[in-house]
Parts: C-alpha cells; structure tokens; sequence
C-alpha cells in the first residue's frame, strides 16, 4: 500500500514530469496504486491548493482529481425521494469511498475560488465542479447552492467568484 501523504503524493507528481524513464515509470506507478487509497482524492486537493508547488505540479494533482471523479465516481440521482446509482464504476470496477466523495464535495467550490489567480487551475476546478453537480446535485449535495451564494454575499465583486 503506497503512502499517499502530500508529502509522498508531491514527489510522485514531480517525479512523473522526469525525463529519467525509470523515474517516471515508477511515479506513474506509485500513482496508480495510490489511486484505489481512501485519502487519494484529499491528498490531491492538498497538493493543488498548496501555493508553494509549482504549478505544473498542482495542474497534475488537479488533472488526477478531474479524473478521478470522471472515472470512479458513479452518477446518482434521486427518484421517490431515495437516492440510486444510475451508472456503473469506471471500468475497473472500484468507486470512490464516501470519505473521499464527501472531501471533494465540501472542498471543491472553494478550491474554484481560491485557484482564480492561475486559469488553467481554475478551469480544471470548474470541470470538477461540473462533474460533480453531474453527479450528485441536487440530491447527494443540496449544500451547493448555499455554498455558492455565501461566497457570492462575502465578496465585494460578486463576477469574481
């Protein structure tokens, strides 16, 4: 089981950039083993936020993050008041823990914001956004819309939220 501390996690990223093969190969691979890891998903995020990384960097957390809920992350909705999963796991067959689901939901539309001075970070949180809301909205995530309007009533330039 490989260790996904930020820590590890940020090696990994970097090491995945390597012109040596062997060091690439082997980011790539600790990479893969971390994917199916509760905790995966969170460390991600706080490799993506952390604004001492260089962006590069955090692009790839944030590419994995994208990823990974395009790829292991089911589609629910809600039908009679009961929620049901409508489409399959990726096709490995492994789904996201609920932990890593409820981070990435809580987290996300902040990581939006905060990304807002390094486009390329926050279009890639504004297709997690979108995958998400794809989803779980509004079922599996009624805090959305209460979340986007307290960021909206605690800026003074609504446009930029």
């Amino acid at each position: 089981m490989a260790d996904i501390s930020p820590d590890n996690l940020f090696k990994a990223l970097t090491g995945s950039f390597s012109p040596d093969a062997n060091q690439r190969r082997e980011a790539e691979n600790f990479i893969t083993a971390a994917q199916r890891q509760q905790g995966f998903m969170q460390a991600l995020c706080r490799v993506w936020i952390e604004d001492q990384v260089e962006s590069v960097i955090r692009q790839s957390a944030a590419i994995q993050v994208k990823n990974g809920i395009k790829n292991f992350w089911s589609r629910r909705v809600q039908y009679d008041g009961s929620v049901q999963q409508i489409t399959e796991p990726g096709p490995s067959g492994y789904e996201l823990c609920d932990a890593d689901k409820a981070f990435v939901l809580n987290n996300i539309v902040d990581i939006a914001v905060h990304a807002k001075g390094d486009a390329k970070l926050r279009n890639l949180a504004i297709e997690c956004v979108r995958e998400c809301i794809h989803r779980e909205y509004p079922a599996c995530w009624p805090e959305l819309l209460p979340q986007a309007l307290g960021l909206i009533a605690a800026t003074e330039d609504p446009n930029k939220v």
